[in-house]
């Protein structure tokens, strides 16, 4: 599946339900849970072992996509970003920005 479609499915998500901001986990199975009802599969009928076939398949969008979308929602409508992510866009820098100095 293409990224912009995905994005666009995880930009409503975000919207709709802010709790799923800080949770890459809970955003993929949302996604997956959408998109599994698009083609007629309700995730509630089906067994794990259907669900791995499927995930297997490709049938499914691969999560890698689904969080490179939120991350680019993020930085497209920083409305959408979740508590999490300025304690992470800090931790994450300072660490680096350590990092490079010391490679100086």
């Amino acid at each position: 599946m293409k990224i912009s479609p995905v994005k666009k499915v995880v930009e409503e998500l975000l919207e709709k339900y802010s709790s799923l901001r800080d949770s890459d986990r809970k955003l993929v199975v949302n996604v997956w849970g959408n998109e599994l009802l698009q083609v007629g599969i309700d995730p509630d009928k089906i067994t794990g072992r259907q669900l791995l076939t499927i995930i297997g398949g490709g049938r499914l969008s691969s999560s890698e996509s689904i969080t490179r979308a939120r991350r680019k929602a993020e930085e497209d409508r920083p409305e959408l970003r979740g508590k999490t992510w300025a304690r992470r866009q800090g931790i994450e820098q300072d660490e680096v920005k350590q990092d490079l100095k010391f490679y100086r």
